[in-house]
């Protein structure tokens, strides 16, 4: 019996030409600013970061620190197959300034050494790590 009232309840409305609108129906209305955000695998090491989309997929410093890379020596082809198989958008950026001609102006204060098992750009005659923002490129503004 209750099966035959709810049956009738909803077709009740198509028996007598009713029409309704979705109830989760809604007016898009746009605002500045518009701030969206993805989730994104950004870097080598697997860490999954929240971005604005009007940020940049990778970190700058990153791009910097490849870039003395493949221009001390180290291999291209080695960022360019990271960038395609791990879609890691730092060595994506740092091929294509590579390929377009960008170059290292402070070049001679680095140098591309073995330490402690790794390669490492280091400050000539140091064994720590650089930061990539100490790389100063040929398309910085001074």
């Amino acid at each position: 019996m209750l099966c035959a009232a709810l049956l009738a309840t909803v077709a009740a409305p198509s028996r007598i030409h009713a029409h309704a609108q979705s109830a989760d129906w809604q007016e898009v209305v746009w605002r500045e600013p518009q701030v969206r955000y993805l989730l994104a695998d950004m870097t080598l090491g697997g860490k999954t970061r929240l971005y604005r989309d009007s940020d940049l997929p990778y970190p700058e410093t990153n791009v910097r620190y490849f870039l003395a890379d493949m221009h001390l020596g180290g291999s291209r082809g080695f960022y360019h197959r990271t960038a395609e198989a791990a879609h890691e958008m730092g060595c994506q950026e740092a091929v294509a300034r590579f390929d377009a001609g960008v170059q290292i102006t402070n070049l001679g204060q680095f140098e591309r050494k073995q330490v402690g098992g790794k390669v490492l750009i280091t400050s000539k005659g140091s064994n720590e790590r650089i930061s990539g923002m100490l790389v100063k490129l040929s398309t910085d503004l001074e």
